[in-house]
């Protein structure tokens, strides 16, 4: 029986210049990846270890193969050994030198859940993070056939920050965009506010987003481009009753952006921050179930806004995707608001 790398030789030429990753998809739908690179350097023993020794895990669905490769699943004894509980597949996904990747943080809910998605319905490589498994999960099965890696990172953490640009330099394409969209909320006044709530906002909202920073910078300063998109808040640029913890850490964003647009400008590096207001997302709605009258709290919101209504995440994430292209190619430090009117000035 032919082995799995004949098979890719094979079918695809040793002359290829393109950046070959071997994929299985476990239950939750998340690819488990290694790459052969360049061109097939790599020997199938020498990756069979990572991606196969988990694969006694059930599959309940998998994607077919995007670009038509034949499935392997009985290409080696090995790979029959491991997979004959119930047929199974492994594809191979071809990624191109020109698939830049995405670093998306929060990528399994909310914001961060979109972005990720419509990055990679875009053609992009996106290595999304969250704490949640089961997040990244649903996220993958939102990307569909896209490039979507999954990473369960604590962004507060340096050591799990730097291992996840680790994964992203493996890839050896371009790092297109780093957008830490990761964040927290909860309310309560200053005084009533334990240490642990407070250390635990700024460590997700203002630490996590520095250690993007600091990971994502020296990637960005060795290609002479990147772009860094922060998402900020309507409480970047005002207070709010109750939010003092969370106020705090998004002025902290935005003034890190202003001072990473000034600082990185020099090497071609744009950094600039997304400030919504209330999103319709969970953490939107966990914080109005904190309220006596959740939807009277809800109402009392939405008459703020000239529009009328709350965002989608779908309308942030097309807000980031702008400003990571090169349609804002000389847009930097900028805070771009999202919020519907609600901070333009008095309304009502």
């Amino acid at each position: 029986m032919p082995s799995a790398l004949a098979v890719l030789e094979n079918y695809y030429g040793s002359g290829s210049k393109c950046c070959w990753t071997l994929s299985c998809c476990f239950p939750s739908t998340v690819s488990k990846t290694v790459q052969l690179r360049p061109v097939f350097s790599l020997r199938l023993a020498a990756v069979t270890s990572y991606p196969f020794l988990a694969i006694h895990y059930e599959i309940s669905s998998c994607r077919q193969p995007p670009c038509g490769l034949p499935i392997l699943a009985m290409a080696t004894p090995f790979l029959n050994a491991k997979l004959r509980a119930q047929p199974q597949k492994i594809w191979i996904t071809a990624m191109s030198k020109e698939m830049n990747i995405v670093v998306v943080s929060g990528a399994g809910s909310g914001i961060g859940q979109a972005t990720a998605v419509h990055f990679a319905k875009n053609n992009f490589c996106v290595i999304g993070c969250d704490l949640s498994q089961s997040g990244l999960e649903e996220t993958a099965q939102k990307v569909g056939s896209g490039s979507f890696h999954a990473r369960v990172v604590d962004v507060s953490q340096e050591d799990e920050v730097r291992g996840l640009f680790e994964f992203a330099r493996s890839f050896d394409v371009a790092l297109h965009a780093v957008i830490p969209c990761a964040g927290v909320a909860r309310t309560g006044l200053v005084h009533d506010l334990a240490r642990e709530d407070w250390e635990f906002m700024l460590g997700v909202n203002l630490t996590g987003t520095w250690l993007m920073s600091k990971y994502s910078m020296p990637i960005f300063m060795e290609q002479k481009t990147g772009a860094f998109v922060a998402v900020g808040s309507d409480a970047s640029v005002r207070g709010a009753s109750g939010y003092a913890a969370y106020c705090a850490s998004k002025h902290g964003v935005l003034g890190l952006v202003r001072c990473l647009a000034l600082d990185y400008g020099p090497w071609g590096v744009r950094s600039n921050a997304v400030c919504p207001g209330f999103v319709q997302t969970r953490m939107m709605d966990s914080l109005f179930a904190e309220a006596s009258d959740p939807e009277a709290e809800m109402k009392s919101y939405a008459k703020e806004v000239p529009l009328g209504r709350f965002a989608q995440p779908a309308e942030v994430a097309k807000v980031i995707y702008h400003l990571a292209s090169e349609e804002a190619g000389y847009t930097n430090g900028i805070v771009y608001s999202l919020d519907g009117g609600a901070t333009a000035g008095h309304f009502g």
